[in-house]
């Protein structure tokens, strides 16, 4: 029975098979008709639907002569939807339709490792450039500073044992304007502290000078002029400050522990300043700023020093020092 069904299919798979070579020679004479397509593995694949619309739009063909517009129109509409109904078709047109999307996507990906490896190699040449720039300025403000401390320091060949006690070689002038440029290079490398601790500098000329926080423990300065310098902070240990003219100067937090200031004007601004053991006889305090915020412990007196009005220099701590005394370390 079975045997005989499939005999009879392929009969009339057959007889298709004849009417559609005569399609393709001359109109057909007949539609495909239902009894026919219903029994055949093409009826399973399209579909009645579209079975119904190929037999209307071969119809309407037959009966105008010509391609007709609406069963055309109709005819495409359900292949459409035909090929719609089909995922992994749907899939490859959605592909199609996202390629040039896809392959911007790439273009700029790629541009963009691109972009990045440039920007490593610019990275990397700037670093290279700023250590050979930082290397340079390095070399220059140590041969600078080399510069500044030989005119600073540099003493003639006296024969003596000490040569601290020969006369410096540049002149008192060149030495102040060094120093000061020396304090600014040491700020410019980023040192806090500039380091000028013995320097001889007697008699110069400072005046408006910045010696924030510089070191001049043990610094030559006898009779210098110092008015309105910015020595705030700074280290003065055992400077030699005999006769400098300090008006106007900030010398608040200044370190002047055994500090020389025997004749000097001391119209100073001393909030904060630590003065114990100073050398203050002949000193003028009269018009110091803050004095009573300044530690004077232990620092020695005379008759000649001058101390601001109303000021109780006998509760400050103060020592008065016997007749030709001589300043001692402690």
């Amino acid at each position: 029975m079975f045997q005989d069904e499939i005999s009879r299919l392929q009969q009339q798979i057959e007889e298709l098979e004849e009417k559609l070579s005569r399609f393709d020679e001359q109109p057909f004479e007949e539609p495909i008709g239902p009894g026919l397509t219903g029994k055949l593995g093409i009826l399973a694949t399209l579909g009645p639907g579209m079975v119904n619309t190929i037999n209307a739009w071969v119809a309407a063909w037959r009966a105008s002569g010509r391609l007709p517009t609406t069963e055309t129109a109709h005819l495409l509409a359900a292949v459409l939807r035909r090929m719609m109904g089909n995922r992994l078709l749907i899939l490859i047109v959605a592909l199609i339709a996202m390629a040039p999307a896809l392959a911007a996507v790439f273009l700029f990906w790629q541009q963009n490792e691109l972009l990045k490896d440039q920007n490593e190699s610019f990275a990397q040449r700037n670093d290279l450039l700023r250590q050979q720039v930082q290397l340079q300025v390095d070399g220059m403000i140590a041969a600078r500073r080399a510069e500044l401390l030989t005119i600073i320091y540099n003493r003639q060949d006296c024969g003596a044992e000490d040569i601290e006690t020969c006369l410096p070689l540049a002149n008192i002038r060149s030495r102040a304007e060094a120093a000061q440029a020396f304090v600014e290079l040491e700020r410019m490398a980023g040192k806090e502290l500039a380091n000028l601790s013995r320097a001889q500098l007697e008699n110069a000329n400072l005046v408006g000078g910045d010696f924030s926080g510089a070191n001049l423990v043990g610094a030559v300065l006898r009779g210098t002029d110092l008015r309105s310098a910015n020595f705030s902070g700074a280290s003065l240990v055992r400077a030699d400050l005999q006769d400098a003219n300090l008006v106007l100067t900030d010398l608040e937090e200044a370190q002047l522990r055994w500090a020389k200031l025997r004749g000097s004007n001391l119209g100073a601004r001393l909030r904060g300043a630590d003065m114990r053991w100073a050398d203050l006889r002949g000193a003028d305090l009269s018009q110091a700023f803050d004095l009573d915020e300044a530690n004077i412990a232990d620092a020695l007196f005379n008759d000649q020093t001058r101390w601001p009005e109303n000021f109780d220099f006998e509760a400050a701590g103060v020592k008065e020092a016997p007749e030709n005394a001589v300043m001692g370390d402690e």
